[in-house]
């Protein structure tokens, strides 16, 4: 039993068996499981966040290039910088923590529907991965060095290659 996202249950010719009905037909899922994997199994829900991923890499764009005004000035004391971690832009911070709670609640509903499953799709372990790293970022932000937290961001740039499968065609 192989992960559901991004394959296709059955052979091309015929219609494709509803992973929530058992081999005579009965259904095996509830409700609730069956119509958010509706959701989440849609061409419109992957095109939506891949959207947001976009966006969300142009966020990165736009920290990186706060962070970028701290050198060489700041480069002994980040922290008197006041474009360090999105300070002059305070929305910036705002908008992460949202995408964050949007991520980990994706993460969560597939995890649902797909259950046992779940761990044996690379593109869910890779969710799981940067979803964990932002919150480990989140978490650490003041206790630990600094330059360890840029490994936070290059993670978060790695969910760009959902852009790549959420159009199934490239």
């Amino acid at each position: 039993e192989f992960s559901m996202r991004f394959q296709d249950i059955g052979d091309c010719n015929g219609p494709r068996a509803e992973p929530w009905l058992d081999v005579d037909g009965k259904r095996i899922w509830s409700w609730p499981r069956i119509y958010i994997y509706t959701v989440i199994d849609s061409q419109w829900f992957e095109s939506f966040m891949a959207v947001i991923i976009v966006c969300n890499i142009g966020l990165i764009v736009m920290e990186t290039d706060l962070e970028a005004k701290c050198y060489p000035a700041f480069i002994d004391d980040r922290d008197l910088c006041p474009h360090a971690e999105a300070k002059s832009e305070p929305w910036i911070k705002t908008i992460n923590m949202i995408l964050l709670v949007g991520y980990t609640l994706e993460m969560v509903v597939r995890a649902y529907v797909e259950r046992d499953v779940y761990l044996k799709n690379m593109w869910n372990i890779l969710d799981l991965t940067i979803v964990v790293a932002g919150w480990l970022g989140q978490i650490m932000t003041g206790f630990i060095n600094v330059s360890f937290l840029r490994f936070f961001r290059i993670a978060r740039l790695a969910r760009a290659l959902r852009v790549f499968i959420a159009f199934r065609e490239l």
